[in-house]
């Protein structure tokens, strides 16, 4: 539910620390505070006056995402600010998947801090590998610009039979499984419209039964993980745990493996070595 009072608190806050130099408007000398003026906020988020004053005031219908879209453009709001707005008015924040060859500089440092401790790949919202460290490329080969879909972790499991029995364990499949197919449910909704999402959907129900009988559920959820071991032509099986980071800046994720303690980190330890 939308908090009105807040709302209207925090946009009359944004549009006062706002000058008319940093939205490209005269400055003028009839101003009797540096900050912007109501109607000057009204006309660049093209919007009528009473209708954005009505916000200020905590009065009027519920703004839409996209009007709240707007005004966040007209008052110059960053990510975190853009969040604050969208909560206050009672809406989640809409993402955009992030542009083709992008990645987030901020988990590609914290996977360059975790070699060679931890085999780590980050994916974009569909599962697409946009990086990986050496000791991914060392246990899983290299996934990362592989061509016809062969980067998407997601189509690697529910198309490649090798890919799967070289990355899970028997016991944990069909849940694992299920998990998978309900966080691209999920992703998909989230940050639709999306074509490249619906295209690899498209593309996963006509090449997988099993992808197909599980889309048809509604579960959903907001993490997974591709793997959970791996079976290395020199140390054997490696059991892995598995944890994910969200960027707060982008829609991808990092996914840490870390060996189970005991046999599978002396096994890991000795493959680096």
């Amino acid at each position: 539910m939308a908090n009105r009072d807040d709302l209207g608190a925090f946009l009359r806050r944004r549009r006062a620390s706002l000058t008319p130099a940093e939205v490209g408007l005269p400055t003028g000398t009839r101003r009797r505070t540096p900050g912007l003026r109501r109607e000057e906020v009204a006309s660049l988020a093209a919007m009528s006056f009473t209708y954005y004053e009505r916000l200020e005031q905590g009065r009027g219908p519920n703004p839409s995402p996209s009007v709240l879209a707007a005004v966040a453009a007209a008052l110059r709001l960053d990510r975190q600010e853009c969040e604050y707005l969208y909560s206050l008015a009672g809406h989640a924040v809409p993402v955009t998947p992030t542009p083709a060859g992008y990645v987030d500089q901020v988990l590609h440092a914290a996977m360059a801090a975790m070699q060679p401790t931890a085999c780590a790949v980050i994916t974009d919202h569909l599962g697409t590998v946009v990086a990986q460290n050496q000791l991914s490329v060392e246990l899983i080969g290299k996934v990362v610009g592989a061509p016809d879909r062969e980067d998407n972790l997601i189509w690697r499991w529910f198309t490649q039979p090798d890919w799967r029995a070289r990355c899970g364990l028997e016991q944990d499949d069909e849940e694992w499984t299920r998990s998978i197919a309900a966080y691209l449910r999920g992703a998909t909704a989230r940050f639709a419209p999306d074509p490249t999402g619906v295209e690899l959907i498209v593309a996963l129900r006509a090449a997988s039964d099993e992808f197909a009988q599980l889309w048809s559920n509604p579960d959903v959820t907001a993490v997974y993980c591709s793997m959970n071991a791996v079976s290395h032509l020199r140390t054997g099986p490696i059991t892995l745990e598995c944890g994910v980071v969200l960027s707060p800046l982008s829609s991808h994720r990092l996914m840490l493996l870390q060996p189970a303690p005991g046999e599978s980190a002396e096994r890991l330890a000795a493959l680096v070595r």
